[in-house]
């Protein structure tokens, strides 16, 4: 009876459902977090099995997929295998894997922290073939991924939208494409808000009876997907872009007291050469 009631009364929303061309960019969106899923729990077995067996790598290599560290991977991965090589061999082995941007200093702390070594010397060929398998599987999925984003591209042309999105600092065709697979047809909104309220950022007060103010906090209400992919775009253009840079600093330092109305008016010039509106 209260359904009932509810859609009698009109007291409801209508669901959704993308259509056409934005439903192909969701389907591209969530086929692509699945693979990078699937990526991150390579990488993570492979950390772990390095944890294991050869703890202080990562103090040598900070990206174990890095190009001269894959190299290393693949052939002379565990203690064991770089100490049978002599400096002179192994500096001479990461002068090839690094296109002789790297030799004889780097060669030389791998063959200390082999030396030095904690990890474990037992189960050797067991986790050779763990790495290679690990290996193999993140090789497979980067593959994946680069076909899927060139798949995205393709989609994103057809959207009308690339070109406007893509010349934004700091918006790649990834970041393009999740926004119109979360958010949809653009046309129907009337208002830049109806977006905001969508991923939840709108604000609402707070209050309290032992406060005397309200604390303003944005909602989260809506699509939690959009608020993440804002909010991880919004990093990184703020980065890249001078133009929302400026915007930023004059908003953050708007909540801050300012030590004279200088620093104020130079913000608004800044904000105002570069045409971006205060509301």
């Amino acid at each position: 009876m209260l359904v009932a009631k509810l859609v009698k009364d009109g007291n409801f929303f209508r669901m959704y459902l993308p259509e056409g061309i934005y439903r192909d960019l969701r389907n591209l969106t969530c086929e692509r977090y699945q693979q990078r899923k699937k990526l991150n729990n390579a990488k993570n077995r492979l950390k772990a099995l390095f944890d294991r067996y050869f703890p202080e790598y990562v103090q040598a290599f900070k990206c174990l997929l890095g190009q001269t560290s894959l190299f290393i991977l693949k052939f002379y991965p565990f203690p064991a295998d770089i100490e049978k090589l002599t400096e002179q061999e192994l500096t001479q082995v990461i002068k090839v894997a690094s296109n002789r941007r790297l030799g004889e200093k780097k060669a030389r702390e791998l063959k200390h922290l082999a030396g030095v070594s904690v990890g474990l010397k037992e189960g050797l060929e067991s986790a050779r073939y763990r790495l290679k398998s690990c290996l193999e599987e993140i090789e497979f999925h980067l593959k994946q991924m680069e076909v899927t984003e060139q798949e995205m591209s393709k989609q994103l042309s057809k959207s009308g939208f690339k070109l406007n999105l893509l010349s934004i600092p700091g918006i790649g065709v990834v970041t393009a494409v999740r926004f119109l697979g979360e958010v949809g047809d653009l046309s129907r909104f009337e208002h830049p808000g109806q977006i905001i309220k969508l991923a939840g950022f709108n604000l609402k007060g707070k209050r309290s009876g032992e406060k005397q103010k309200s604390v303003m906090a944005i909602t989260k209400r809506g699509r939690s997907e959009p608020r993440c992919l804002l909010y991880q775009a919004a990093l990184v253009v703020v980065s890249r872009n001078p133009q929302l840079r400026a915007l930023y600093y004059f908003q953050n330092k708007a909540q801050e007291p300012l030590e004279n109305e200088a620093s104020v008016d130079s913000y608004r010039q800044q904000i105002n050469s570069n045409h971006i509106c205060l509301d």
